[in-house]
């Protein structure tokens, strides 16, 4: 945890209750998560017996999560964080071209933004491809003057169900 939230929570704790309630290794586990460590990595300096599955059923507790919340939220306002910031940050980053620049930090930036701006969805959604499908083949029966439309080379009715 940077210095600069350690000394938001000791000069006012009030304002932390959920961060205040955690004993001290959940609240140095806490700490370690804000700071940058992976939670098996904060739970072991924490001081808990190294355990992946219990950092994990430690990290899903309300109390755990309200208290990460409360942290994370503080950063985020003292900090000035915005949307526009990281998409503007973003898109620095894709269209940089100087000295040590990477192809692959571009790309990688350019995704993020398109997905950020919802420019493409990257979820697969069956019915509305089977719908879709099923219009055009309703619209080819319709030109044909048919009610259903066979593939050609097939038999039966071509009409799919969902």
């Amino acid at each position: 945890m940077n210095a600069e939230l350690r000394n938001a929570v000791r000069q006012t704790p009030e304002h932390f209750p959920a961060f205040m309630a955690l004993n001290d290794r959940q609240r140095k586990y806490v700490q370690g998560i804000v700071s940058g460590l992976s939670q098996y990595d904060a739970y072991a300096s924490a001081g808990y017996k190294p355990h992946r599955a219990n950092c994990w059923l430690l990290y899903k507790r309300p109390n755990i999560q309200a208290a990460l919340n409360e942290l994370r939220e503080h950063t985020l306002r003292h900090t000035k964080v915005t949307a526009e910031s990281v998409v503007a940050k973003l898109w620095d980053e894709a269209t940089y071209r100087g000295n040590h620049a990477s192809h692959g930090a571009r790309v990688q930036a350019c995704a993020v933004l398109a997905r950020i701006l919802g420019m493409y969805n990257d979820r697969l959604t069956v019915n509305d491809q089977l719908q879709s499908l099923q219009s055009l083949m309703d619209n080819l029966g319709a030109q044909d003057g048919q009610d259903d439309y066979t593939a050609p080379g097939g038999t039966g009715n071509g009409t799919l169900k969902h």
